[in-house]
């Protein structure tokens, strides 16, 4: 009996502790943007707001989305110079989002990147280099849906972030 009360105890600890360790490791906003931006590097793709035949944002767009409500434009800015290329694409959009007013040094920029990503616009998929992002940009960018998609989000958060982005 004794034994049995001590090992219950344990695992409740470690179970609780291990649940603890979680929302801790996602506690600050600086942690949630560098899950977002891990999660992004490992997929690599660059969406539109409408992908398959069900016609819903994909979870990398949602994370971009994240990342539009969460970070400052100057932050955004800094995500241009990342090293993952669909990173750069979605902070090209980040700016044009947030209406940048030097937003033609970025596009000089891009036009010099020869960098590839995969990318899923609609039902249709292959890659785009980002000097060709600029001209790309409606085809899975819409200022109207990223907007609305961006207040949902900011409405319940943490809903959201588990949700679309984890997809607990």
């Amino acid at each position: 009996m004794k034994c049995t009360a001590i090992i219950l105890l344990s695992i409740f600890l470690a179970v609780n502790f291990s649940k603890g360790q979680a929302t801790r490791t996602l506690s600050t906003r600086r942690d949630s943007v560098e899950l977002v931006k891990a999660l992004m590097r490992e997929n690599g793709d660059l969406t539109s707001h409408l992908i398959g035949s069900s016609a819903y944002p994909s979870k990398q767009y949602y994370r971009f989305l994240f990342l539009l409500s969460t970070l400052t434009t100057p932050e955004i800015l800094e995500l241009s110079k990342d090293s993952s290329a669909c990173i750069r694409a979605y902070a090209y959009a980040g700016l044009v989002h947030n209406r940048y007013r030097k937003i033609k040094e970025i596009e000089s920029q891009l036009k010099n990147d020869s960098s590839r990503v995969k990318v899923h616009f609609g039902c249709n998929g292959g890659h785009v280099y980002l000097y060709a992002v600029p001209e790309s940009l409606k085809q899975w960018y819409h200022r109207k849906s990223a907007s609305t998609l961006v207040a949902k989000l900011r409405e319940d958060n943490d809903q959201y972030f588990e949700n679309y982005i984890l997809g607990k």
